[in-house]
Parts: structure tokens; C-alpha cells; sequence
């Protein structure tokens, strides 16, 4: 509703939050997907955004706290719930847990860096080749192993 209060949670919902078996109704939204105490963020909330200019927001990367203070990845989409007039009675919060994949682009991002790494050690340089384009891409070391400047791209 329009003052943060949960009026309705689905069965998927309470399972990805791990409040299975209990009914969130009445509950303050920023309490149940952000912890104990914690209270809405002010002008930056989506939430509140969206409870006050009726927009609907996506954030693609935020925090949850599931019931037993673990963290969920989630991305989400604040949806305005309006009256026949247009006016905001409350918003739809739905949410995807992307936890697993978050965690490989993590492991993505950190084994490209400890290459990139190895690279400039070893000297070692590369390069893709996109046939259909026919386009080459030079490494960073490979760039410096020729003496140009990062990001060339020879023909």
C-alpha cells in the first residue's frame, strides 16, 4: 500500500524469502526484504519512487535478506497499482533471484582480471577474430606488445 505495508504476498514469494508457513500482511516492505530496523532509503527507494510519481522502476541488481539474514540477489520491478482515477494505492513488487547467476559473472569478472594479470606478467598476448565481421581484437598486452596504443584494432 501506499505506506510500505504488505496487503499480499504469493506462495513463490514467501518461499524465495524463506517465510514459508507465515503470512507477511500488515508487514513493512523494507523490514521483510531489507531486515529488521531498516527503514525506507528516502528519495532514492524505488518504492517510494514509484508509490509517489506512479513509474514503473526495474532494478536489475540489489540485496534482499531472506527470513535467516542471508542475502538473495535479486533484480525486481516496482509496478504502480492505480484507481480509476490514476492515482497510486500502492505498488506490485516482483522479483527474480538471480543469485547463481550474479555469482558466475563474479567468477567471470575475477578469472578475466587474474588473466589479464597473467598476460602483462608473461607478456603474453591475444586476440578474437570475428569471422562473420571480419574484425580482430587485440588484447592489452598484445597492443603494447606492438607498441600501439589499447583498444587498437588492426585490420
Amino acid at each position: 500500500d501506499t505506506n510500505g505495508r504488505i496487503t499480499f504476498e504469493n506462495p513463490a514469494a514467501l518461499a524465495m524469502l524463506g517465510w514459508v508457513g507465515n503470512g507477511l500482511g500488515g508487514r513493512d516492505v523494507h523490514e521483510v526484504v531489507y531486515g529488521p530496523g531498516t527503514s525506507c532509503r528516502g528519495a532514492a527507494c524505488p518504492f517510494a519512487q514509484t508509490i509517489r510519481d506512479g513509474l514503473m522502476r526495474r532494478v536489475p541488481d540489489d540485496k534482499f535478506m531472506r527470513k535467516d539474514g542471508t542475502d538473495l540477489r535479486v533484480e525486481y520491478v516496482c509496478s504502480p497499482v492505480t484507481d480509476e482515477l490514476g492515482g497510486t494505492t500502492g505498488i506490485v513488487i516482483s522479483f527474480s533471484d538471480v543469485t547463481e547467476d550474479r555469482r558466475a559473472r563474479d567468477k567471470l569478472s575475477e578469472s578475466l582480471s587474474v588473466l589479464r594479470m597473467a598476460g602483462r606478467v608473461a607478456r603474453l598476448g591475444g586476440w578474437t577474430i570475428d569471422l562473420p565481421g571480419y574484425k580482430l581484437t587485440w588484447s592489452d598486452e598484445n597492443c603494447a606488445i606492438h607498441d600501439v596504443p589499447p583498444g587498437y584494432r588492426p585490420t
